[in-house]
C-alpha cells in the first residue's frame, strides 16, 4: 500500500475467476496493469485443476480445500497434491483440464503497448507450479534483460531445474537458491557493481 505510487507492476492470471479477485485486490493501484493471459511457448495448451465439486461428493473427502493456486500447466504437479492429501486413487477423477493460451512475453505487452520505446524489467517474479521454466524460456531475456528474477523451483523435476539454470547462466544471470523453494538470478554485471561498491 505504501508503494501504489512509486511502482509500474505487470500482473499475468489466465485463470478467470482468480484473475478477478486480482482485479478486486489492486482496484486501488494507479500503476498496475493486469492481464488475463499465460506465458509461454505461443499455442493452446491444457491447463489441469482440481474440482472441488468431484471432492464434495466424498465424505472422505469433502473437506479437503485445494487453492486455485495449485493448479497448473503440469498434471504432475497435482497428482502430487492430490497424493499428499491421501487420495492415492482415481486421481483423473478429480483433475480436470481446460484449454489456456499461452504467449511470449514480448508479443503479450506488445499487444497492449503497455511499455515505453526501450523501457526495461527490473524485477521478472514467477510462480507457476512447475511451468516456471517455460516461462523463463519463452519471457524474451535478450529484450527485457531483467536485472532479477526470482522463481519457484520445489516443483521443477531434477533434469528441467538443471536445464533452467544451465539456460540462465547462458544468459548471463548468476543463480542462488533462497530455499528449497525458491531461486533468485541477477544479472551478472549488476552483481558484480554490487559487490564492488
Amino acid at each position: 500500500e505504501n508503494f501504489k505510487e512509486k511502482i509500474n507492476l505487470i500482473c499475468f492470471e489466465p485463470q478467470k475467476e482468480a484473475f478477478s479477485r486480482l482485479k478486486d485486490n489492486y482496484k486501488n493501484f494507479k500503476n498496475v496493469t493486469l492481464i488475463n493471459k499465460a506465458i509461454g511457448k505461443h499455442g493452446n495448451h491444457n491447463f489441469y485443476y482440481i474440482d472441488q465439486s468431484e471432492l464434495k461428493k466424498n465424505s472422505y473427502y469433502q473437506n479437503l480445500k485445494f487453492s486455485d493456486g495449485i493448479n497448473s500447466f503440469e498434471k504432475k504437479n497435482l497428482e502430487k497434491r492430490l497424493f499428499n492429501k491421501g487420495i492415492k486413487n482415481d486421481l483423473d477423477r478429480f483433475i480436470k483440464k481446460t484449454l489456456i493460451e499461452t504467449i511470449n512475453l514480448k508479443k503479450a505487452l506488445d499487444d497492449i503497448e503497455i511499455l515505453e520505446k526501450d523501457e526495461k524489467l527490473d524485477l521478472l517474479l514467477i510462480d507457476c507450479e512447475g511451468y516456471d521454466d517455460q516461462v523463463l524460456y519463452n519471457a524474451d531475456l535478450e529484450f527485457f534483460n531483467p536485472k532479477l528474477i526470482y522463481f519457484e523451483q520445489k516443483n521443477l523435476e531434477v533434469e528441467r531445474k538443471r536445464s533452467l539454470l544451465e539456460f540462465l547462466n547462458n544468459k548471463d544471470y548468476f543463480t542462488h537458491s533462497v530455499s528449497n523453494t525458491d531461486v533468485i538470478a541477477v544479472k551478472k554485471i549488476y552483481f558484480k557493481w554490487k559487490k564492488k561498491h
